[in-house]
């Protein structure tokens, strides 16, 4: 597969840059209760808790936060929001963080919900940790709301007392508890896509979405979503979620309040395999796919549909239905101005009962049967990049921007001085400069 073309459908959808005033990261102030408190000095908190976590990168410019009965208090100092960076070691850096906004949320009133918008901006990356520091002069309860997280593993917030360092922090020190203040942090861009499916799109097995509530799975950098953000250079929100809510139906029923209330520019659709698997009628998987797409078109998003992906463990009469419907469904998409993306010769490997290709090509299967290692997930973002460029709405706009290349490929071709490629192998960016590839 030769894969030299730049990318202009993306530079079109990158331009549509809005206020993002919802912001990302779940949050349900009707429902806290209870507050979390300060220390004589300085007391700050890590939000662990998966829901809360940033679900893009791009730039915080605020965020949305609930008080509690003491927030009036004259002997606090200071509030400030930030956010944190795991490391491969398992310690953090803070990336950034707010200027102190406790007037802000004074002005708010008790147990109030305050959308603070910040003078001091920072970047993010999908997986960051939200945080918040009170300063106050004496020991005082219930300031921020909280509410018992929703962790699997029970840790939901980490604290920290009389502690200011910004890089290489030990949260291990620190105490835990349940219970979580809820940050809802605010970009100022929307995502330009997202993504909606069942758990290919979520990122099993190496990762759980940030919808989604087992902290024990937390391999972003493995997920389809963030691999397209890195490779696209845009943001992207994973809003996959999997077993049991991982029907056509279920993304149907939350479309409009996890894609359309957003704003992106385009929405990556995939559900189907979890509908054959569960037996649900071709009408009503056809009318589900059929209402996200008008949702898209009616509000001017992009619909861009992946196929029922090969899957090891269909009978063959499971593949057979999973064909019917792929074909019902691209003329669906494309008849609506959207893009269908067909994974089978990046990922199929030919099961010869059938004569079609309806297994996946050994390297690319988990042991489980259903779902993708990281090598097969490349593939299939490999098919959407090939499928976005190839779109008859891509060739009628002409803004370049890098080509995508995977190593082999770029060393292929003759690269001429100056130019910029992102290498899908090392997932870098780099340039050709003096006769060799060096990172930019």
């Amino acid at each position: 597969m030769t894969r030299y073309q730049t990318i202009p459908l993306i530079n079109k959808l990158r331009t549509v840059k809005k206020v993002q005033t919802i912001g990302s990261g779940y949050y349900d102030p009707a429902t806290s209760t209870g507050g979390a408190g300060s220390t004589t000095g300085r007391r700050e908190f890590l939000i662990t808790e998966k829901q809360s976590r940033a679900r893009q990168k791009g730039t915080v410019i605020g965020a949305k936060v609930k008080t509690s009965t003491n927030i009036l208090d004259s002997n606090l100092t200071s509030i400030s929001i930030g956010v944190h960076r795991q490391k491969p070691t398992g310690r953090f850096d803070r990336v950034g963080e707010s200027e102190n906004i406790l007037s802000q949320l004074q002005a708010a009133g008790v147990d109030a919900v305050a959308t603070v918008l910040f003078k001091k901006k920072f970047t993010v990356k999908e997986g960051d940790y939200p945080s918040a520091v009170i300063e106050s002069n004496s020991t005082l309860p219930n300031i921020l709301a909280n509410i018992v997280g929703t962790n699997t593993s029970g840790v939901s917030m980490r604290i920290l007392n009389n502690t200011d360092t910004e890089f290489d922090i030990d949260w291990t020190v620190g105490s835990t508890t349940a219970n979580v203040i809820r940050v809802q942090l605010i970009y100022e861009e929307a995502p330009v896509i997202m993504c909606i499916g069942d758990s290919l799109i979520a990122g099993h097995n190496a990762h759980h979405s940030f919808l989604e509530v087992d902290d024990t799975k937390d391999a972003v950098e493995k997920s389809l979503p963030y691999k397209l953000s890195q490779m696209l250079d845009v943001p992207v929100q994973n809003m996959g979620i999997g077993a049991p809510s991982n029907k056509s139906a279920d993304g149907d029923a939350r479309f409009n309040a996890d894609i359309v209330a957003y704003g992106p520019s385009a929405c990556i659709i995939n559900y189907g395999t979890s509908d054959i698997a569960n037996s649900v009628l071709q009408a009503t998987y056809i009318a589900n796919i059929t209402s996200m797409i008008t949702k898209c078109i009616n509000n001017n998003i992009l619909p861009i549909v992946i196929n029922i992906n090969p899957r090891d463990d269909f009978s063959d009469a499971n593949h057979a239905t999973r064909r019917t419907w792929n074909g019902l469904v691209r003329p669906l998409v494309e008849d609506q101005g959207g893009i269908f993306v067909d994974t089978t010769e990046y990922v199929g490997l030919l099961r010869a009962s059938t004569g079609f290709k309806d297994d996946k090509i050994a390297e690319f299967s988990d042991p489980d049967q259903t779902h993708f290692v990281e090598k097969g997930i490349e593939a299939v973002a490999d098919a959407i990049i090939d499928a976005i460029s190839n779109s008859k709405i891509s060739q009628t706009i002409d803004v370049p921007i890098h080509p995508v290349l995977r190593t082999a490929e770029k060393q292929a071709i003759e690269a001429s001085e100056g130019m910029e490629v992102y290498d899908s192998t090392l997932s870098k960016k780099q340039i050709f400069l003096s006769g060799s590839w060096t990172d930019i």
